[in-house]
């Protein structure tokens, strides 16, 4: 079955836009070709409606967070709504500053199509504000899993 996956993904070789943070931007990349996919990265204000109208999802990770990234983060999830694109979360951090729980819980309420990790989503929510080492610890393999899981259900392989 994990084999009839694999190869339905890279069949469809999808394009997957990312503004992910510059520790695991290669990370990233080398995951999303791995499994079949073509990333493209791109976290400039002019160049994100463009880049996410011409791919398949989007992937957020706030790592390096900073007033910038944040503006395309949110144009993007628009775009990715308007075009109803899967968009993974990643909020590395959230929980440790305000900037990162806000932008975190403000992406989770404008994007439809979200998909991280419950815990993930549930620590944002709650307003925890102790930041969890453990949480941060999951946030930090959370892409990994929830790329393969995206791709899986975007392209129909798990029913």
């Amino acid at each position: 079955m994990i084999g009839k996956m694999i190869k339905n993904v890279r069949e469809n070789t999808p394009l997957v836009h990312n503004i992910t943070n510059y520790v695991t931007v290669n990370d990233c990349a080398n995951a999303i070709i791995a499994i079949g996919g073509s990333p493209i990265m791109s976290d400039e204000i002019k160049d994100v409606k463009d880049i996410t109208s011409i791919c398949n999802a989007l992937n957020i990770n706030i790592g390096t967070l900073n007033r910038r990234t944040i503006k395309s983060m949110y144009k993007a999830g628009t775009v990715s709504n308007k075009l109803k694109h899967p968009v993974i979360l990643d909020p590395v951090g959230a929980g440790a500053s305000s900037l990162r729980t806000v932008t975190a819980k403000n992406l989770i309420n404008k994007i439809h199509n979200l998909h991280s990790f419950l815990s993930n989503i549930s620590f944002i929510i709650s307003q925890k504000q102790n930041f969890d080492k453990q949480n941060h610890f999951v946030c930090i393999f959370s892409f990994y899993t929830q790329f393969y899981r995206l791709y899986f259900y975007n392209f129909n392989l798990i029913k």
